[in-house]
């Protein structure tokens, strides 16, 4: 049976408290996880984990679970929180694929966009549309920037609740 691994990688909490709770969801799974083949891993980062607690974590998975041989592992993290060198350490532990929560294609998450583009086969940009004084204009060089930058896959938010409207609406439809 094939199952997806989803870790919301907290802030504060250290690898250990990640670990702990691996075993626990792994040892609740209904009939346990023998005979379950772990096919996709997504870690949510709400600040850079450590390489190596990545790296210890998707072992700890791989000791329980079957691997499948084209098993995907994503990284989703805001662009302002790796540089470079955390990119390609990422690279090493084995995710394949990062998606960049960035919202606004400011400066820093171009950087981290162009850096990661050349690092990962395949990188995502979240970005958000209807934000305040965003023109039609500004949101149509963002999202060719971002496509130029290396961003296979952009997904887009609106801003803020109740924000609908038909600016926001065509803002949207120029995107996709």
């Amino acid at each position: 049976m094939a199952l997806a691994l989803f870790v919301a990688w907290p802030a504060k909490e250290g690898s250990s408290a990640l670990r702990l709770a691996l075993d626990h969801a792994l040892t609740t799974l209904p009939g346990g996880p023998a005979g379950r083949r772990l096919v996709s891993v997504l870690i949510d980062a709400a600040a850079a984990p450590p390489a190596q607690a990545v790296h210890d974590l998707l072992a700890d998975a791989g000791r329980s679970l079957e691997v499948a041989p084209d098993l995907e592992v994503s990284l989703a993290i805001d662009p302002r929180a790796i540089g470079p060198q955390g990119l390609a350490d990422y690279r090493a532990t084995g995710i394949e694929r990062v998606v960049l929560r960035a919202g606004v294609l400011d400066e820093p998450a171009q950087a981290a966009l162009a850096a990661a583009a050349g690092v990962f086969p395949r990188c995502a940009l979240d970005l958000t549309f209807g934000r305040p004084r965003q023109t039609f204009s500004a949101w149509h060089a963002e999202l060719d920037l971002a496509l130029h930058l290396g961003a296979g896959h952009v997904s887009l938010e609106e801003h803020g609740e109740g924000a609908r409207s038909d600016r926001a609406a065509t803002l949207y439809r120029l995107a996709i």
